[in-house]
């Protein structure tokens, strides 16, 4: 009862201090044993659920919508091999792709970051906003390992994620779509080459 009046009054912080607006969800079904996980929520359509959106608990990025009916939602969580995110290690601003390595449910991975920034057990990474997928700020995890990457020159960060799937029972749908004169861009880019 403890653990869950903690849960609830954090969720009501993260509420009142996100300069997003949220909706409040419960997980209704989780499948959280493959390569290609997902999760249930019960908000669809209906309450404003769309596509892309991504969804936090108190803790942290739990994924991003993949699906969504008038009643309910699937989300893409960050214990699947199709999860991406842009991400920034918050203390060095050094800017890399997160992505789960399929070995350990918690554990994320974030490459593309140069062996000349230096990096620490400990620091805090979060979602970059330069993706125009997520807004940016939004906690992923700390860092736990550092390795030599598998590019020239870069390293591979190993991350512990802050949001405990197995655990998580209520989350937010953080109200954010990509800003469509950024898309248009990236439209005519494409069209380019």
């Amino acid at each position: 009862m403890e653990e869950q009046n903690r849960i609830l009054r954090d969720l009501l912080a993260l509420k009142d201090s996100t300069e997003h607006s949220v909706i409040p969800v419960r997980i209704v079904a989780k499948e959280l044993n493959g390569l290609n996980n997902v999760i249930t929520i019960d908000a669809g359509s209906d309450k404003g659920a769309k596509v892309g959106m991504p969804v936090i608990n108190s803790d942290g990025l739990i994924g991003q919508i993949i699906l969504t009916n008038k009643t309910y939602s699937q989300v893409l969580p960050y214990s699947n091999s199709l999860f991406r995110v842009s991400a920034t290690v918050a203390e060095t601003r050094a800017m890399g792709i997160i992505s789960w390595p399929a070995s350990v449910y918690n554990e994320l991975v974030l490459n593309h970051i140069p062996q000349t920034i230096e990096l620490e057990i400990g620091q805090t990474v979060e979602t970059s906003g330069y993706s125009n997928q997520f807004p940016a700020g939004l906690p992923i995890g700390e860092i736990i390992r550092l390795e030599p990457g598998d590019g020239i020159e870069t390293q591979t960060v190993h991350l512990r994620a802050y949001a405990n799937l197995y655990t998580v029972a209520e989350a937010f749908v953080v109200r954010f779509e990509p800003d469509s004169l950024i898309q248009d861009l990236e439209v005519q880019q494409q069209e380019l080459f």
